[in-house]
């Protein structure tokens, strides 16, 4: 599987899990602006109020998030490195506001150490999806 497209795949699964969990993918800042623009009247009544800014992006697919979701689920967990491998990949996604450094620290590897992990994680969940995948003719 390429790479652009399995990160394309895990940003998704993040998404849908995000917005599948209450998270709002708008800041407030955005919520206090729009309606400024909705509540407020300009210097003349008869001029229009601009549209609301809009910063939804295309709904997440659940399909292909769901079978991120059941590969992510086969990833191995026995060895305390693939579950520290694991959980650095599913806080990246999930939770993108925290940076990899504090993730990192969160699961008690360097840096260094936390990228190889990842990647090895990133590269199994690859190697899951690839084997799901219908054949193609």
């Amino acid at each position: 599987r390429r790479m652009d497209e399995l990160e394309r795949l895990l940003q998704n699964w993040g998404r849908w899990a995000r917005e599948g969990s209450n998270h709002r993918n708008v800041s407030s800042t955005l919520v206090i602006i729009n309606r400024l623009k909705l509540y407020s009247k300009g210097e003349n009544d008869e001029e229009q109020v601009e549209k609301p800014i809009s910063c939804s992006s295309p709904p997440p697919d659940e399909a292909d998030a769901i079978r991120v979701d059941k590969a992510f689920c086969q990833l191995p967990s026995i060895r305390v490195d693939d579950r520290q491998g694991r959980d650095l990949l599913r806080t990246m996604y999930l939770k993108p506001w925290v940076s990899f450094p504090s993730a990192c620290r969160r699961v008690r590897v360097s840096t260094k150490k936390g990228r190889e992990l990842m990647e090895k994680a990133r590269q199994r969940l690859g190697y899951i999806l690839d084997s799901e995948s219908p054949p193609t003719y």
